[in-house]
């Protein structure tokens, strides 16, 4: 019986997670929708049906999301006494989303903590090679009806390649650090290759942080890891033309007239344009993009023909200060000090060397290690870019802020 209930909360877990990561690209793109909030709303009722749990919610984390939320509500309640007649029942639907949100991670988080080691290591596995199949199919075979047609770069069910980055990143990286030497080789060079074939600056930069981690353990990994991948890229390098494709990408000067680094200095822009005419308050919950755009937003119309990413920032950094100014900054700050935390604790695993004894690990350590590596890759979302509150990578950050905030030892 104790069996049976172990593989039903497994594939419980593993459909909700299979939906978190899928769904949301997918109504976004065949509902034509604005934000990826729709799938991630589907995500959260089907949770709430299928682990059946009954409110109120008074364990995993309520008094520090319940101080978050009555923080984050004063914010909102004074806004709205400085600017009523910009209020919308957006903002308060959002509110109560953000809500639901902290919720549903709270229960998703005490499911992910009853899992053992080996229901742990069956969803990263065929999680994993499911991500990987689904990024190379686009190679070959081009999913071209219900919205998809609009996108040259899709992968389905993604839109582009940087939503199908930041949506499994965290876990392609969280299953590497299980991984053998060989098979961590075989996942790194696969995630590089998919990043240049594409071409993906986002896929690239998780491979990075694979490379940088996972060759801390020993010098021989170092050397296999860094040779491998450089292999790779003085190959693709040579006979295709990606270089030229990432160094336009990475051209931050006020000269570049490519909308991607554009976007990116227009969310620096418009945060110091929110702070200077908010003094230091913020905007106000989701209303990121209603002040004039900067020159930056200006040349983007001009070459596009439409104003990008205005609503959200570009990068979570730039909506979160731009909407609740030093607040903001406080809440970020937070971020950094939990990232610096999380990545403490990974290399703290990597060096022990704990992949060669998986088997013993226990179902609580690995998923503490689940959530600091979501936390890490998080990273990518808060300071590279961001699709706003409503996306997969920052309802899995909820669901780490759960699984890290209550560890009953150290990792070390």
């Amino acid at each position: 019986m104790i069996i049976e209930c172990d593989s039903i909360r497994r594939y419980k877990v593993y459909s909700v997670l299979f939906i978190l990561l899928f769904s949301p690209s997918f109504f976004y793109v065949a509902l034509n929708a604005s934000s990826m909030a729709v799938g991630v709303f589907f995500t959260t009722i089907y949770l709430l049906i299928v682990v059946q749990k009954k409110l109120p919610l008074l364990r995993v984390g309520a008094f520090p999301s319940l101080v978050l939320l009555v923080m984050f509500f004063l914010h909102f309640i004074v806004g709205l006494t400085t600017d009523f007649e910009g209020f919308s029942i957006k903002y308060l639907i959002s509110f109560i989303l953000i809500f639901f949100l902290l919720l549903c991670a709270a229960f998703l988080s005490l499911e992910i903590r009853k899992l053992n080691g080996f229901d742990f290591f069956f969803i990263f596995k065929s999680l994993s090679l499911l991500i990987l199949f689904i990024g190379v199919i686009p190679l070959f075979w081009k999913f071209d009806i219900l919205g998809y047609e609009r996108y040259s770069k899709s992968i389905f069910p993604f839109a582009e390649p940087s939503h199908y980055a930041i949506s499994v990143g965290s876990f392609l990286f969280t299953t590497g650090l299980f991984l053998s030497t060989p098979m961590k080789i075989c996942l790194v060079v696969t995630v590089c290759l998919l990043g240049m074939f594409y071409p993906s600056l986002i896929l690239l930069v998780v491979a990075l942080i694979m490379v940088s981690l996972y060759s801390i353990k020993s010098t021989k990994n170092i050397f296999l890891l860094i040779t491998s991948v450089s292999l790779i890229f003085l190959y693709l390098i040579n006979f295709t033309d990606s270089l030229s494709y990432f160094i336009a990408r990475l051209d931050f000067s006020q000269t570049t007239q490519n909308l991607t680094a554009l976007v990116y200095l227009q969310g620096w822009q418009d945060m110091h344009i929110a702070l200077y005419e908010s003094n230091g308050f913020g905007l106000g919950f989701q209303k990121m993009g209603t002040l004039p755009p900067g020159e930056y937003g200006k040349l983007i119309y001009q070459l596009a023909g439409e104003y990008k990413n205005r609503g959200d920032g570009g990068f979570l950094v730039s909506k979160i200060i731009g909407e609740f100014g030093v607040f903001g900054g406080v809440l970020v700050a937070a971020y950094l000090y939990k990232f610096v935390n999380s990545l403490t604790c990974i290399v703290r695993h990597i060096k022990l060397k704990t992949s060669n004894k998986a088997q013993r690990i226990t179902g609580y350590y690995i998923a503490t290690i689940l959530g600091h590596s979501i936390i890490v890759i998080f990273f990518i979302e808060m300071f590279g870019r961001g699709y706003g509150y409503f996306s997969p990578g920052v309802f899995l950050f909820f669901v780490a802020i759960f699984l890290t905030s209550f560890e009953k030892h150290s990792l070390g």
